[in-house]
């Protein structure tokens, strides 16, 4: 019955994002989508979880609601001034193909380059450490645990974030094509093997959702303005099919060298069955429906305080404590036995953290908004800038059941790559057309 009830809330969630953005892909009905999975999933109790108190229901319906809002908000705003609707014109703000997309391919090469070079560089640290290849994945539950506790020396950090420029450039280059492009490659498999060194899945599935959110935008972009038909569904599965398969490589990498069992309390006799397989086991439904779980179980204890805006830009203060201006945080959450230890309870958890009831309802408005007008803006205008700060929102929308991307370094590194080398990639072709010009 409860299962039926969530299906039935979220269709206003569905057609109005259909309605807003004329496309099924789009900020809401990820958003819907996500969620309404995640608690049809966990309304199943194949885990025995406790229910969820009232207050938590209305917590998650507010916060879904001022999303929509918040949407809504631009949408009459934008109505009230008038918007410019997209047109073939619209290309001409739109450089990276001014020469056919050459720079752009040599773009992602390098980008990707250099993510294969800072992938080898973590991978000698751990040879030298351990032996050989072979010694590293006979250990790899110590290299994970190693990598938690931040004790792994010699690997220098953050160079694997050209990876998303990369990333970035080949969905812009695919949907532009419209058609599978191997280029996908490249950025990917250097992102899979620096996972693999790491023993973690967290940036590879951040560039899954980045690659996914800016192949569909800029697809729809591309068609609207070149006229293109829109339904193209064999395409865009074979490209769905190609992302994904570098995710769940990496998560049986982990499941068979970190665990080849796993025990679950509390687990469902049907669930319980799957503990020794390797691609479905019940570690993949606790993922996909305990969040909400622990965000309950961090409402009802109330005893979790932060600093103003700690969680939400985690990396910098980081940054600051480094130079003893604050006090350096902890970058994994308390965990609550629910009943398994479990310790991540969606971006709600944080941004109530933060900011209190007012993170509950602010930050889903201003999601809502600002998702809506980079979106619009980008297609009325053409401009990279938009494409750019919509990837980041989306990104924390997708992540929305799990927890805020702005924690991780990966995802404010990336935002200043994009927003640094993306233009000057545009300004260099427009400098060469200009040249040829004259």
């Amino acid at each position: 019955m409860t299962i039926l009830i969530i299906l039935i809330c979220s269709i206003p969630g569905f057609l109005l994002g259909r309605i807003i953005f004329k496309y099924f892909f789009n900020p809401i009905t990820v958003y819907t989508l996500i969620w309404t999975s995640m608690l049809s999933f966990y309304s199943l109790k194949l885990i025995s979880y406790d229910d969820l108190k009232t207050e938590t229901w209305l917590y998650i319906a507010g916060a879904y609601f001022a999303l929509l809002i918040g949407s809504l908000t631009f949408l009459e705003a934008d109505k009230l001034f008038g918007r410019n609707k997209s047109d073939k014109t619209v290309l001409n703000n739109f450089h990276l193909f001014d020469d056919g997309g050459k720079v752009l391919k040599i773009a992602i090469f390098v980008f990707s380059v250099i993510g294969f070079i800072s992938a080898l560089q973590h991978w000698i640290v751990l040879i030298d450490k351990y032996g050989s290849i072979a010694g590293v994945l006979l250990n790899t539950a110590e290299v994970y645990q190693q990598r938690v506790d931040g004790e792994i020396e010699g690997v220098i950090p953050y160079i694997q974030t050209f990876n998303y420029l990369a990333i970035f450039l080949s969905a812009i280059l695919i949907g532009y094509r419209d058609k599978f492009s191997f280029w996908i490659f490249l950025p990917f498999s250097a992102l899979f093997l620096k996972n693999l060194a790491g023993a973690g899945r967290a940036s590879l599935l951040l560039g899954i959702v980045m690659f996914i959110g800016i192949f569909f935008i800029s697809k729809y972009f591309f068609n609207t303005c070149l006229n293109r038909k829109q339904l193209r569904i064999g395409r865009n599965i074979i490209i769905f099919v190609v992302v994904s398969a570098f995710f769940i490589g990496a998560s049986v990498y982990m499941r068979a060298f970190r665990s080849t069992v796993e025990s679950i309390g509390g687990t469902d006799r049907a669930l319980a069955g799957f503990k020794e397989n390797l691609i479905i086991s019940p570690s993949i439904y606790l993922y996909s429906s305990a969040h909400v779980v622990v965000f309950d179980k961090y409402l009802q204890m109330d005893s979790e305080k932060s600093e103003f805006l700690q969680y939400t830009f985690q990396p910098i203060y980081n940054i600051l404590a480094k130079f003893d201006i604050v006090e350096k945080t902890q970058f994994y959450h308390d965990g609550y036995y629910i009943p398994v230890w479990t310790n991540t309870g969606t971006y709600l958890r944080e941004m109530h953290a933060d900011y209190g009831i007012w993170g509950i309802i602010l930050v889903p408005y201003l999601l809502g908004f600002f998702s809506t007008f980079l979106w619009f803006r980008f297609f009325s205008s053409g401009k990279i800038i938009y494409l750019i700060l919509y990837n980041q929102i989306f990104a924390i929308i997708f992540f929305s059941f799990f927890l805020s991307p702005t924690r991780l370094g990966d995802w404010l590194i990336s935002l200043i790559l994009l927003l640094i080398c993306i233009p000057l990639l545009e300004k260099w072709n427009i400098y060469k057309a200009n040249k040829l010009i004259c």
